[in-house]
């Protein structure tokens, strides 16, 4: 008998007339039952939401690991491109190249200006953001905004 039958069981037990047990002893071994199957769930929940702690901790813990590893290779890229100087390298093992890329560099005063001339095109709904791809597409199709340039990046492959 399933825990959410048992209820039902312990009423079909009692009479409905006289309100009498017909069966005390199947009504309090169903009572006991119920109560272990209480208590069984309870220590489920508890258990669960250890649990969930439990993995939450390990989730930060992965967290400032994931972090301390992003950081220590973005600073060591530095420190190649610094060595290659522009230059290939390309061994057995690794291969590393340069991509050319566009990046947009803002003055603070871009934002002010854009909402003064009704450039809304180029903030993004809400709290004023800047939104730098629309700026990016408007500087390369030649469009001068004040305050906004395209500056060219060389970037590190590392393959």
């Amino acid at each position: 008998m399933k825990l959410f039958e048992i209820p039902s069981a312990m009423e079909e037990l009692i009479d409905q007339e006289t309100g009498e047990l017909k069966d005390e002893e199947q009504y309090l071994a169903l009572a006991e039952r119920l109560e272990n199957g209480k208590e069984y769930i309870a220590l489920q929940i508890k258990n669960l939401e250890s649990d969930a702690e439990a993995l939450a901790v390990q989730k930060d813990i992965f967290a400032k690991r994931e972090k301390v590893a992003r950081n220590a290779a973005s600073r060591l890229k530095g420190y190649l491109s610094m060595l290659l100087d522009g230059a290939t390298l390309k061994t057995d093992k690794v291969s590393v190249g340069w991509r050319k890329s566009k990046k947009v560099v803002l003055d603070d005063n871009f934002i002010y200006w854009a909402i003064e001339n009704g450039e809304t095109t180029f903030l993004r709904e809400g709290h004023p953001e800047v939104n730098k791809t629309a700026v990016k597409e408007a500087l390369e199709q030649g469009k001068e905004l004040p305050y906004a340039s395209l500056e060219e990046t060389q970037n590190i492959q590392i393959r």
